[in-house]
């Protein structure tokens, strides 16, 4: 079950219907066509019309070579730099594991949410 609601997303939707990992050629062309951010669902390549699918919240970093993950409320949760990018969405998405993402989202991802999430209650207090 989805931990929130879907509703809009923070930028424009673009969705891939594919069974095999994503290249980085392919993200970043769609970041860059997009003036900078994409909302990237990432579904599997057959399935009923309105499956579901992975969500990433993409933006380029100005300046920089990276790009920023965040959630749907623009909260920033982690800066990758390409490399780390493609291999982060192919693992996140089950397209391809990769041992050392499990640990970064194990041990940055989650606990940046989690924290997240205690300020936001202890804010709400």
């Amino acid at each position: 079950m989805a931990q929130n609601p879907l509703g809009k997303t923070p930028f424009p939707l673009r969705i891939i219907d594919t069974d095999r990992p994503v290249t980085l050629g392919e993200l970043s062309k769609l970041v860059q066509s997009l003036k900078g951010a994409v909302t990237l669902c990432i579904r599997s390549e057959k399935g009923h019309a309105e499956r579901g699918g992975y969500f990433f919240h993409i933006q380029s970093v100005p300046g920089q070579a990276n790009f920023e993950i965040v959630d749907f409320g623009k909260t920033a949760i982690c800066e990758l730099d390409g490399g780390q990018l493609v291999r982060f969405v192919n693992h996140v998405s089950g397209r391809q594991f990769d041992e050392e993402m499990l640990t970064f989202c194990q041990q940055t991802v989650n606990l940046r949410k989690d924290q997240i999430a205690a300020e936001k209650e202890a804010s709400a207090s």
